[in-house]
């Protein structure tokens, strides 16, 4: 019997566009979920599709449909004839959800997680893969020689820091790798013995311990890497997750930083050696990051390694209504989780908690999930039911409960990744600046779980005192898209109103705006874009963003360059920008600092090594386990006692060459204090000058946007001596009232951050020699003018010139002399530097 050719179906002309528009139109009619395209993605996309080939961040705010604009993306360049498309997502549930956006338009693409794709159409590029970051990034991943990516559309983009460093990061549990956790604890007590820092080690490992962090010695690091892996590589198979990011370390332990709590052991690049990473190594391969919107793209180049151009459509859509309800305002209903708990009881609450430690504390009705799959489970359970509470530990993407899905979030916390690095660097290092838009960043995420589009809305308990004051802090608001500071400014003016409000009032407050009470809108309504943030603090923002990106950049060259065996230009990728750190990251100064003495040790330089120690410790504090030069012959020196003999014991161990040169760097740095036009480079100049006498010396303001200039701290008297800086007034020129209140806030600001210490009051640096009559300066305010610093930094230097000419016993022995003298304690200093009271 013939076989009947004609009965075959003729072939289905196929949409010849590549064009994302066309894609959009030729979905099929009558039962395509999506209608339209709203007015941002076709601009994103019409944008895009100006130049495909170039790497393209796509920020948009959170619910206006990254997620459409993505799968059109992906189709575009599979119909441009590019291979092996990808689409990669955070998590399996947002492989899902894509899945679902992509039929919605008639498309079906191919899956891959869980070691398994869904169909042959990607191998046989019929279509484009939707996968995830960990199954692209491990070295052994399924995308290499014939399925090599072509393209890649990177989705939550704005999360690819942690996941990209997740690939590069051993982490070592105590309680799951006890034996090997035990076997590296003692090499890294090698390395905390060897610079005589043994102590550090033992407070931070004991069973009393807090569970607090410390940093291995950089320098031992690399001087017992081949222990570190020796150990490492007879215990990591069978264990894939210890094999994949071994895989990547393998032979490059020198270049990492190795962390260490009483829990968990973690080895991970200080920076991100991205473009190690094949996927994102090769320049042809176009790639698309789909972000919420950012003020920098800093983290994207320190995440991916590229600096991509920026398409963020001026529209409004997923700017949903929020109220946020801190803390301090609701008469201790956050003071413990029983308010919650029986709001909970009538309506949905989500909470999201940064730690384990954290998330403790609401166990008895909303306990974390332990399993991936216990997650999924009992999100859906939430998502289905009308009232009840769901914990979020740590996690700030991924998950969306829109309109009725949730109404209500508890936010207790900073939002700050829960990779021990991080939190070192948060908490230890407080590089607070540098974590101002990644911070920004996740709060924005968090709103967003529960706030998804333009007619969207939900109240947001703002529960812990950090993630408050974070909130509030006028600076910081500058770091969060438009909508959000206003809606953070209303939320103010609104708690600002409240007064000795019950529970049973607040309960009201929620279920009013659920039921979209007529006052409520009107309130909102009237208010909301009534406080926008000073254009400076914008204008501010902007500068230092960009400055970010080149940091990131950077960062990116140096660990890359180390990666690579270039130390000398790793070194010289840093060494280039590192004046400009300093004026304008300080912190960010000192944490480059280490590693810049961590390259040298690799090459044998011993005096560069040791210098950038020094200025190490000098701006992040003296406990730092970091090594100093010592002299051998000296025997066993007491711990330091006071400031000043931890200053003059920087010049302890140098030879009188050594010395003057020391103390010839240091008059140079200091010079700035008297008479450069830059406020930052005086600023900077007076926090060297208090380094160099010993105290832990800080630039609050621009650290952290808040607090004076300078701040003197003496950790051995409990002493703290603030500084505010009006060098721009001159003698004749009197301070004015508002300049007293500033700096009264200032004084203020020390005594609630440190209040254990003792602030005899604040001082003024200033030529200026009189007030305003209109001022009303209070009798802690003290002048300070050039000429007393001066005096103070003369007298210093002397000191160390004196300690340079005797034996090695004698200079350390001279130092505690100098430090328990009268006129070197701290309040004696205080009183050295003040020239009158302002009163």
């Amino acid at each position: 019997m013939s076989f009947d050719f004609g009965g075959l179906d003729k072939p289905k002309a196929k949409s010849a566009s590549p064009n994302p528009r066309d894609i959009f139109r030729s979905r099929p009619s009558g039962k395509a979920k999506i209608k339209e395209l709203w007015q941002g993605q076709a601009q994103a996309l019409d944008e895009w599709y100006k130049a495909p080939k170039q790497d393209t961040l796509i920020s948009m705010y959170t619910g206006a449909g990254k997620t459409l604009v993505g799968v059109l993306i992906a189709q575009s360049y599979l119909l441009q004839g590019v291979r092996n498309v990808l689409y990669v997502c955070p998590t399996i549930d947002l492989i899902h959800q894509t899945v679902r956006e992509a039929n919605g338009i008639g498309i079906t693409p191919t899956t891959f997680y869980q070691q398994h794709f869904s169909d042959q159409n990607f191998a046989q590029s019929k279509s484009f893969c939707i996968t995830t970051y960990q199954a692209l990034f491990n070295i052994r991943n399924k995308f290499r020689g014939q399925h090599a990516p072509g393209a890649i559309i990177f989705d939550d983009a704005h999360v690819g820091e942690r996941l990209v460093r997740d690939a590069f990061t051993l982490t070592i549990r105590k309680a799951k790798h006890e034996v090997l956790y035990s076997q590296l604890a003692t090499i890294i007590r090698q390395c905390f013995q060897d610079i005589g820092q043994l102590y550090n080690f033992e407070q931070i490992t004991s069973d009393f311990s807090a569970g607090s962090v410390a940093l291995c010695p950089p320098n031992g690091v690399h001087n017992r890497s081949h222990e570190l892996q020796a150990t490492l590589a007879s215990h990591v198979d069978g264990d894939i997750a210890l094999q994949l990011p071994f895989d990547y370390l393998r032979g490059h332990l020198q270049y990492c930083a190795v962390t260490i709590s009483k829990y968990v052991i973690e080895i991970t690049p200080p920076f991100i050696p991205a473009l190690q990473v094949q996927a994102l190594e090769d320049k042809n391969v176009p790639k698309v990051f789909l972000s919420a919107t950012v003020q920098s793209k800093g983290d994207i180049i320190r995440a991916f390694g590229r600096s991509p151009r920026v398409i963020e459509p001026d529209v409004d859509a997923g700017l949903g209504e929020r109220l946020m309800l801190f803390g301090s305002a609701l008469n201790k209903y956050c003071a413990d989780v029983k308010g919650l708990q029986k709001l909970s009881g009538k309506t949905k609450v989500l909470i999201a908690a940064p730690t384990e430690k954290t998330a403790e504390k609401w166990d008895d009705f909303a306990s974390p999930p332990k399993t991936a799959e216990a997650f999924t489970q009992k999100l859906n359970e939430f998502r289905a039911s009308s009232k009840g509470a769901f914990m979020l530990m740590g996690r700030y993407d991924g998950i969306d409960l829109p309109d009725d899905d949730c109404r209500v979030m508890a936010v207790d916390g900073v939002p700050v990744g829960s990779a021990q690095l991080e939190r070192y660097l948060f908490d230890r290092v407080k590089l607070d600046q540098t974590f101002f838009p990644r911070v920004a960043n996740r709060f924005t995420q968090l709103f967003g779980r529960i706030n998804r589009g333009k007619n969207d809305y939900g109240i947001y308990f703002i529960y812990s005192s950090d993630a408050e004051n974070w909130l509030r802090n006028v600076a910081n608001q500058a770091y969060f898209p438009k909508v959000l500071q206003e809606q953070i400014r209303l939320s103010e003016e609104f708690c600002d109103q409240l007064k000795d409000i019950t529970p049973e009032r607040i309960e009201s407050v929620v279920t009013q705006i659920i039921e979209r009470d007529p006052q409520w809108l009107s309130y909102y309504q009237a208010q909301i874009g009534q406080n926008p943030i000073d254009e400076k603090r914008i204008s501010d923002r902007e500068d230092y963003a960009k400055f970010d990106d080149e940091l990131a950049k950077r960062e990116s060259n140096f660990i890359l360059r180390l990666w690579q065996g270039d130390h000398p230009g790793a070194i010289g990728s840093l060494e280039e920008i590192i004046d400009e750190v300093r004026l304008k990251n300080p912190r960010l100064a000192g944490w480059y600092a280490i590693w810049l003495g961590a390259a040298n040790a690799i090459l044998n330089r011993p005096e560069p090594m040791f210098d950038w120690f020094d200025e190490a410790r000098n701006r992040l504090g003296g406990k730092l386990p970091l090594p100093r030069q010592e002299h051998q012959e000296v025997g066993v020196l007491q711990n330091v006692t006071s400031v000043i003999e931890e200053g003059l014991r920087e010049y302890c161990a140098l030879t009188v060459p050594e010395a003057n040169r020391k103390i010839t760097k240091f008059i140079s740095a200091a010079d700035p204090a008297y008479g450069d036009p830059s406020h930052k480079k005086a600023e900077e100049a007076i926090r060297v000058i208090g380094a160099a006498l010993g105290f832990e010396s800080r630039r609050p303001d621009t650290d952290e946007h808040d607090g004076p200039d300078n701040i003197w701290i003496d950790h051995h008297t409990l002493v703290a001596l603030p500084i505010e800086l009006k060098t721009d007034k001159l003698e004749g020129n009197a301070i004015n009232s508002e300049e007293i209140g500033q700096i009264f806030q200032h004084l203020e600001w020390t005594i609630t951050r440190y209040p254990q210490y003792k602030v005899p009051g604040i001082l003024v640096y200033t030529e200026s020699k009189t007030v305003t009559d209109s001022s009303n300066p209070s009798s802690d305010m003290f002048f300070a003018d050039r000429a007393a610093m001066k005096e103070l930094q003369n007298a210093f230097v002397a000191a160390a010139t004196t300690l340079s000419k005797l034996t090695p016993l004698e200079k350390y022995g001279k130092a505690s002399e100098y430090g328990s003298a009268a006129e070197w304690q701290p309040l004696a200093i205080f009183d050295r530097l003040k020239k009158g009271c302002l009163k």
